[in-house]
């Protein structure tokens, strides 16, 4: 072969090679990989089962494909909900607790789908990189620990008992209980409260006459559940009525010089009306439905002054007004 017809051939065959190159580097000269959504599940059987079926009906795999780069999750129950911590194949990664497997699939999805937010994906015009999506907005990467949502009221009543002791406005302390119940309308739980107080002679005026008193209440009350946290106030109120036996010992004298001579056996009254309240109740979580309450209330009865005039003079007359405080078990809702 003549050698201006051999470097012909050479410099078309280093053509050729060249375009072939450049047809294999250009991104247009291969196909690429078309990677659909998908969520490598790591945890408990029954669990990752229930995520995996809710991911399949939104169209998300639980499988890996070639060359793709699914994101991956871990799964695990505890204090009945479930940890969730995902990575994706941008080295971002984030923790929650939820509450159920449902949600735990909402999440991945919006970490697992691409086509959420069509800004996420960014090509450039001549590149085939492609940039890290911005963090999915379902589930921010954040510094500090995401806080457990708090759990709704699993029972729409509660109901509770407590041990009181009062003290009231002619300074004589009274010991008792009271228990009620009430059901949750709108903010409110509404409902009644029965009390029982006794009065033992141990200061104020019954000290004085050694007298006895007891004392038993109705109310028609309400409150209002508010949560700080873990902790949980309830300023509530109420009304009704109540009754008072007063007992003690019957004086030796005449009344007023009247001459009604000796009185044998002991001096009784009974006497009640109406009970007003206002109450603020600090409830504090023993176990799922359980909590320990401590009540601070105020009563008062408006007609004792009235009931006074008609009262025996040898025993007490009643109290007008009472500070209350207690500590008891409360079962549902606040």
């Amino acid at each position: 072969m003549a050698p201006g017809r051999a470097g012909r051939a050479s410099s078309v065959f280093r053509s050729v090679f060249l375009m072939a190159l450049l047809a294999l580097a250009t991104p247009g000269g291969r196909p690429a990989a078309a990677c659909g959504p998908a969520a490598l599940l790591v945890g408990p059987p029954g669990l990752t089962q229930a995520v995996a079926a809710s991911l399949a009906r939104s169209g998300i795999a639980t499988r890996e494909a070639p060359g793709c780069a699914p994101v991956r999750v871990r799964l695990d129950r505890r204090d009945g909900a479930i940890d969730l911590s995902i990575d994706d194949g941008y080295g971002r990664h984030s923790e929650r607790r939820v509450g159920s497997a449902d949600t735990v699939a909402a999440l991945v999805e919006s970490w697992a789908r691409a086509d959420l937010a069509d800004d996420l994906l960014v090509r450039g015009p001549a590149s085939d990189t492609i940039a890290a999506p911005a963090a999915p907005l379902a589930l921010a990467a954040t510094a500090a620990p995401a806080a457990a949502p708090a759990p709704a009221p699993s029972r729409r009543f509660g109901v509770g008992v407590a041990g009181e002791s009062s003290i009231a406005s002619d300074a004589t302390l009274w010991l008792g209980a009271s228990a009620g119940g009430c059901a949750r309308v709108g903010p409110l739980c509404a409902g009644a409260l029965a009390r029982l107080g006794a009065d033992q002679g141990l200061s104020g005026a019954s000290r004085q006459r050694g007298a006895s008193r007891l004392g038993f209440d109705v109310l028609m009350a309400a409150s209002v559940p508010l949560s700080l946290g873990p902790v949980a106030l309830a300023p509530g109120a109420g009304v009704g009525v109540g009754w008072l036996r007063s007992r003690a010992p019957a004086t030796d004298a005449g009344v007023g010089g009247a001459g009604r001579g000796e009185q044998e056996g002991d001096s009784e009254n009974d006497s009640g009306g109406l009970r007003a309240e206002v109450s603020m109740a600090v409830l504090v979580p023993l176990g799922r439905e359980l909590s320990l309450s401590l009540i601070a209330a105020a009563d008062i009865a408006p007609l004792a002054r009235a009931s006074q005039m008609q009262s025996d003079d040898a025993v007490p007359r009643e109290p007008w007004a009472y500070l209350r405080l207690g500590a008891g078990l409360r079962w549902g809702t606040p």
